[in-house]
């Protein structure tokens, strides 16, 4: 499937992509993730967040998670 058929298909779910913004943080509630915090200082509520970067710098960097909890993603 071409990438922009699946770019179309989220857009007409409501979904949005976002190019070259820094991501600052992110949120949590009840066990997941619920916005993105990014380095202008804007607020993005989701219900899904997807990152295209590895597990561990993931966690550590964006989730601000200790070393411990990175620990079970090391076999990925």
């Amino acid at each position: 499937m071409h990438w922009r058929v699946v770019l179309a298909r989220l857009r007409d779910l409501g979904g949005r992509i976002s190019y070259g913004v820094e991501v600052a943080g992110v949120e949590r509630g009840d066990g997941r993730l619920t916005a993105v915090r990014t380095a202008d200082g804007a607020r993005h509520a989701a219900d899904i967040v997807v990152a295209n970067m590895e597990v561990e710098p993931f966690y550590a960097r964006v989730c601000g998670e200790p070393g411990s909890y990175l620990r079970r993603y090391r076999k990925f």
